[in-house]
């Protein structure tokens, strides 16, 4: 099948008006700026259902096509061939798409493939005419307030959920995690801290990005999709709003080198080391050697941090850790979707 053929049968897809109202903040002027770079009615379809699939998987996981429901987590490359590669070139081009980034501690690197999943970001025309408030998770964040809970202005529910494609995979895949293979049944994301637990009102307004319940509402998990963990402030401020919260603390990582410092960063800016416990060696950076000395100081009486009601840190995970435990507990999320007979060879395994 030609690229042109599959471009031509996304331009006549069904349009989603419920979606488009709700993801645009001025589609006459995305559709303006397309016709200005010489895009015609087609291409300029594709690029506003491009554009508009991902901005809603980045609010709610998900999306559709016609009939047809893709969620994030299978990636993008469904996505890839409904267009023309020419296509591709052109919005990314013009920013309307661009591939994703991780931070290599202070480099920025990037990847156009994630956990071995094709993965588009937006770009910043995109994120001119659409609705960034929507998309980076008002609703979502509502919806999932804790049993805390309290009304409030809508200005303290806006966290930082979905600050790039990236993160809200690493979300994704922490959320999948924890319901297909650790078996919590009511997992939430973007939940803000002092609708959870009673806490100063200084933060009360941070966001963690999991949290996993029991059967009787209480906490048994939290989470942190941690995109850049050499950056101190960021770690120390999600780490001391998830010690707050009772249950497991865990984190998402993209690598094992970021893995290592993740752990880096807890041990030299968050916790209090007692007299007679070493602090991170160049030779002893393996994730087992810290993992022990991080237990050691949460079991010392004289480690820890003020109010602490959970370790610093459970477990850390890369995205291939997670996406290998998915692949083996529930294979078919990752299955290719096949629209009305649209084939395409599928993403690496």
């Amino acid at each position: 099948m030609s690229g042109d053929l599959v471009l031509n049968d996304l331009a006549t897809r069904p349009k989603d008006e419920e979606r488009c109202e709700a993801v645009w903040d001025d589609l006459a002027g995305f559709v303006q700026y397309c016709d200005e770079h010489n895009m015609d009615d087609a291409q300029t379809a594709c690029a506003v259902l491009f554009a508009e699939a991902i901005a809603e998987q980045m609010a709610h996981d998900k999306t559709t096509i016609g009939d047809v429901t893709f969620d994030l987590i299978a990636g993008h490359h469904h996505l890839n061939q409904f267009v023309s590669r020419r296509l591709l070139e052109q919005m990314e081009a013009l920013e309307v798409i661009k591939p994703p980034t991780i931070m290599d501690r202070w480099t920025r690197k990037t990847k156009q493939q994630i956990a071995r999943r094709t993965l588009w970001d937006l770009g910043s025309t995109s994120k001119e005419f659409l609705d960034l408030t929507y998309i980076r998770g008002y609703e979502r964040v509502k919806r999932n307030a804790g049993p805390h809970a309290q009304a409030s202005d809508s200005r303290d529910q806006h966290g930082d959920p979905n600050e790039s494609i990236v993160h809200r995979y690493f979300v994704r895949a922490g959320e999948l995690f924890y319901r297909h293979v650790r078996g919590y049944e009511d997992v939430r994301t973007y939940v803000r801290l002092g609708d959870l637990t009673d806490v100063d009102s200084s933060v009360a307004n941070r966001r963690l990005d999991i949290v996993a319940y029991d059967a009787n509402g209480n906490i048994i998990a939290t989470a942190e999709a941690e995109r850049h963990p050499v950056e101190s402030t960021g770690v120390v401020r999600d780490a001391e709003a998830m010690a707050l919260v009772p249950g497991d603390t865990d984190w998402i990582v993209y690598a094992k080198p970021q893995l290592n410092d993740l752990l880096d960063t807890l041990d030299q800016h968050l916790i209090t080391r007692p007299d007679g416990i070493p602090g991170w060696s160049k030779r002893r950076t393996g994730k087992p050697d810290a993992m022990d000395r991080l237990r050691r100081i949460w079991n010392h009486p004289n480690g820890s941090i003020p109010r602490l009601e959970s370790e610093i840190v459970t477990e850390v995970y890369s995205i291939d850790n997670l996406r290998a435990l998915l692949k083996e507990h529930v294979p078919y999320i990752f299955d290719p979707v096949d629209p009305n007979g649209i084939t395409w060879v599928e993403d690496g395994n």
